[in-house]
């Protein structure tokens, strides 16, 4: 709602696309984004789920991507790009510090693989953008990542709120 609301404010952005294909297109990859990359990779991380459902996240994402585009939707970054870059930023932490509760060297020896090639340079492209290394606090998103997967939080998919990004944790 934030990223809409930005790039109503600034309509020259290019945030969204004025074509109302490429704006639906938009609106299509953050909604996948929020089903089929942050809910499963959530549920991944806290060990309630196994990372199948996010490898069929990342596939599906990768489905959307075009063959020679730099970004999700158009030639250059737009709401779309900005919805998934937290969620990028989180799954490269992760299994670099593992984090949580899962099988994350697993995880991350299979996305890296041919099969998901076309959808890892594309996180390389956005993890490499300056204003997500500017913005990004990687120090930080460990710090939290460990407190929501300490064991004497108990964390499971049914405390998670996608639409605002929380966590809620109660004490075991």
């Amino acid at each position: 709602v934030i990223l809409e609301f930005l790039a109503d404010l600034y309509p020259d952005s290019g945030l969204l696309p004025k074509d109302p294909v490429l704006c639906a297109k938009v609106c299509f990859f953050v909604n996948a984004t929020t089903k089929h990359i942050e809910e499963p990779c959530h549920a991944f991380v806290q060990g309630c789920e196994s990372y199948d459902n996010a490898l069929k996240g990342i596939e599906f994402i990768q489905g959307l991507l075009e063959e020679g585009r730099d970004f999700a939707v158009e030639d250059h970054n737009t709401i779309a790009d900005a919805c998934i870059s937290p969620h990028l930023a989180r799954l490269k932490i992760v299994p670099e510090t593992d984090l949580g509760r899962a099988h994350v060297r697993s995880f991350s020896r299979e996305s890296k693989g041919p099969k998901y090639a076309k959808f890892m340079k594309y996180v390389q492209r956005i993890l490499e953008r300056p204003s997500l290394k500017q913005t990004h606090d990687e120090v930080c998103t460990h710090k939290c990542e460990r407190l929501t997967t300490h064991s004497s939080l108990r964390l499971g998919v049914c405390d998670y709120i996608p639409a605002g990004s929380l966590l809620v944790a109660s004490r075991q």
